[in-house]
């Protein structure tokens, strides 16, 4: 990773956070030219998760709970989306 696209090369967040939305914290960075790739963790199922996180690329998205090998896998994924 590392092409210089923000001030970090990937966002890992849940979809609900405090405050606000996980998807709207993307849209927030996504406004700022922030273009790193968001790996979301959530425990909602997939129809609910392409209701909330759909429209934003690149986007991978991981259900709760989760293994290691999982997430290094996803990560692995958006990586290569950006190449």
């Amino acid at each position: 990773m590392g092409d210089g696209a923000g001030p970090f090369d990937l966002l890992v967040c849940d979809v609900v956070l405090p405050r606000v939305s996980g998807p709207q914290l993307v849209a927030r960075l996504r406004g700022l030219g922030v273009t790193a790739p968001v790996l979301f963790v959530s425990g909602y199922s997939a129809e609910e998760l392409d209701a909330r996180v759909g429209g934003l690329e690149p986007v991978a998205v991981l259900q709760k709970p989760f293994h290691p090998a999982a997430l290094l896998e996803r990560l692995a994924e958006l990586d290569g989306r950006r190449a």
